[in-house]
């Protein structure tokens, strides 16, 4: 007698692969109603090295709250730190016919609401090299927030090596992987590919009322959630970010714990975090009118 076949991530969360790291969600748009405030397309960019099963229990509240949306999904890998920009954007590319096909971007009478998600540094990452390929004007979208979960991270040495500890446990392999990424970011600055400061480009990126083209400070509202526990990004360093901003005019909601760890909020706190999603994209739609 043969096992049954374990269904994969794709199967069982119902994620249709665009290309590698890439996946769309189809949502119930054939019984959205006429009037609908809801998301017509969610960003969701997973953290670092996230497994897919993990990344799919967003993608699953998602559904559970707006069901009409459709989802692209997007994951990150060590690789968004040390690939040159020009392949980061390239990989990203199958976003955008996407998008157009969506009728986001490109000529559409339907108007859109876009609600984006990043999750740790790599999930921002990834939206800001999106955003560096993404056209510079979206008029078809009429409604939009953003939820940074566990992002914008400092750049203080201590928690990069308690990130490296935790991604590979093993001495042996950690401590020569650990050199070799100081070395590659010490020979990029010293070309003037990057800065010193490796999340400085994102940090500064999030602070521009254009990162993406369907954004705007006076209508486009942020949900930060972080964490006095979390050791990987800091609540120092999340916390700096947000006054900084919420002093250049970005409309912030702060939303943070006490102990849930590195992207743990939503396993520990569902209730309070997806409440507070709810009430952002209200704001959201609120603003818009």
């Amino acid at each position: 007698m043969t096992k049954p076949t374990k269904a994969s991530p794709e199967q069982q969360f119902g994620l249709s692969k665009v290309a590698p790291g890439i996946w769309f969600v189809q949502g119930d748009e054939a019984n959205r109603p006429a009037d609908s405030t809801d998301p017509t397309l969610i960003f969701l960019f997973g953290w670092m090295d996230a497994k897919l099963a993990h990344i799919s229990k967003y993608s699953v509240a998602y559904r559970a709250i707006y069901p009409y949306a459709n989802q692209i999904v997007v994951a990150s890998t060590y690789e968004v730190f040390l690939l040159p920009k020009f392949v980061l954007r390239r990989r990203l590319q199958p976003i955008l016919p996407l998008l157009t096909s969506l009728g986001v971007i490109g000529p559409s009478t339907r108007p859109h609401r876009i609600l984006t998600q990043a999750l740790s540094n790599g999930g921002s990452n990834q939206l800001n090299y999106l955003s560096q390929i993404l056209p510079k004007s979206t008029p078809n979208v009429v409604t939009s927030a953003v939820v940074l979960d566990s992002t914008p991270g400092g750049d203080d040495w201590g928690s990069a090596r308690y990130v490296f500890k935790m991604t590979i446990p093993n001495i042996f392999l950690r401590y020569p992987f650990y050199v070799f990424l100081v070395a590659i970011q010490v020979i990029s600055f010293l070309l003037g590919r990057t800065t010193w400061k490796v999340h400085g480009p994102v940090r500064n990126a999030i602070l521009k009322p254009d990162w993406l083209p369907w954004m705007s400070w006076k209508t486009t509202p942020f949900l930060y959630v972080y964490s006095k526990a979390d050791r990987s990004v800091p609540y120092r360093h999340v916390q700096k970010h947000t006054e900084v901003a919420e002093g250049k005019g970005q409309d912030i909601t702060r939303l943070v714990f006490d102990t849930s760890g590195h992207v743990e909020h939503m396993r520990h706190n569902p209730d309070a975090y997806w409440n507070a999603v709810r009430e952002l994209w209200s704001k959201a739609v609120a603003g818009s009118k």
